[in-house]
């Protein structure tokens, strides 16, 4: 829909069947948009063209996969994925390749958002006994960023990369 409301349209039909697409994400081009849907039963990571066109699945795994977050050159997507109770953070080419685990980890790592300049991402974990921020760097190194009893989550980077706002 357009910002004031008006021209509200249906992206994702599914002529009747309870399929569920939530989490919507615009690619940093503005050409495409990645959402989670659970045709299948289990929720799974999907792009689409702006218009609605060409949706494609991305992942094909026996858990929950939400929250995408596009990396700043448009080639892949971060986000969560819920398997046998463990949440992790993974990244997918947006062709649906190179599917890999960054963070492989017993803790609960959650709510992913791709760094502006390409150079990490800042996630959720409770790997320290509470909630805390954490950032990755393409290398796989791992800094915690805040450090307090209160969780902290929903992590959103400035336009620039040098600011981290999130919920507490």
């Amino acid at each position: 829909m357009n910002a004031d409301g008006t021209n509200k349209h249906n992206l994702t039909r599914h002529d009747g069947a309870k399929i569920s697409d939530i989490d919507p994400r615009w690619s940093p081009n503005g050409r495409q948009i990645a959402y989670s849907s659970d045709p299948g039963g289990n929720r799974q990571i999907w792009v689409m063209h702006a218009n609605g066109a060409a949706p494609k699945q991305l992942t094909n795994a026996p858990g929950s996969n939400r929250l995408p977050s596009w990396t700043v050159d448009g080639k892949s997507i971060v986000f969560q994925s819920l398997d046998e109770g463990n949440l992790e953070i993974y990244e997918v080419g947006t062709d649906g390749s190179h599917l890999t685990n960054l963070t492989n980890n017993p803790a609960i790592d959650w709510s992913p958002a791709a760094s502006p300049r390409s150079d990490a991402i800042v996630f959720t974990s409770d790997r320290d006994g509470s909630q805390n921020l954490y950032i990755r760097s393409r290398d796989g190194e791992l800094r915690r960023i805040t450090n307090g009893p209160d969780p902290d989550y929903f992590a959103s980077w400035s336009p620039d990369g040098n600011e981290i706002a999130f919920d507490r």
